[in-house]
């Protein structure tokens, strides 16, 4: 969950004490994809060989066929990113169409490829055999440029990272706090085992 800055300085701190920064994991689908902030992130993190690892590939269900209102308005995204109806519904529209040129491709299949494509390992949450068999299928097509070019022209840019930066801040601290404490408890295991 670093930008960019923190990405660099991360892999500095890394790089001084002998070890590779290896992955980042983001936020990444077709609702936040367009963000400045993202990309710019995107970008540092292919020139430093970093792995990015996508979480909520797929929307958290925004971007994936059967979405009801309901499960609209009760998706944490929709309250994070503040994404508009209107504004999905174009995003999921180009989603479904280029699903259907790939032989009626679920939506979800669509997104997960889109994201494969675009180097992004998609983190993807199973509940039940059917939800990984969809996820596996994504890798039984490929989408051609001209479908990348038209779902990127159809992402929005309403990233974490455009929100106020003390959320980042605080967030980042804790992680790094939480961190420290874990590699902190592991030497006194050690101790403890030698």
């Amino acid at each position: 969950n670093c930008d960019a800055g923190q990405v660099r300085r991360a892999h500095a701190v890394a790089s001084q004490g002998g070890l590779p920064l290896v992955a980042n994991q983001l936020l990444v689908n077709l609702l936040v994809y367009a963000s400045p902030k993202l990309q710019e992130t995107l970008r540092t993190c292919r020139e430093l060989n970093i792995t990015v690892i996508g979480y909520s590939v797929i929307g958290q269900g925004l971007l994936c066929d059967g979405l009801t209102e309901d499960k609209r308005e009760g998706a944490r995204l929709t309250r994070m990113s503040g994404v508009t109806p209107a504004e999905l519904e174009g995003v999921r529209r180009c989603i479904h169409s280029v699903g259907q040129k790939h032989g009626g491709r679920p939506m979800s299949q669509v997104a997960l490829r889109w994201a494969i494509q675009r180097g992004i390992v998609p983190l993807v949450g199973v509940r039940r055999m059917a939800h990984l068999e969809d996820a596996l299928a994504a890798l039984q097509f490929e989408l051609d440029p001209e479908d990348l070019q038209r779902l990127d022209a159809s992402a929005l840019g309403r990233h974490t990272f455009e929100r106020p930066r003390w959320r980042r801040v605080l967030f980042v601290s804790l992680m790094s706090g939480l961190m420290a404490a874990h590699r902190v408890s592991g030497l006194f295991r050690s101790e403890v085992e030698v």
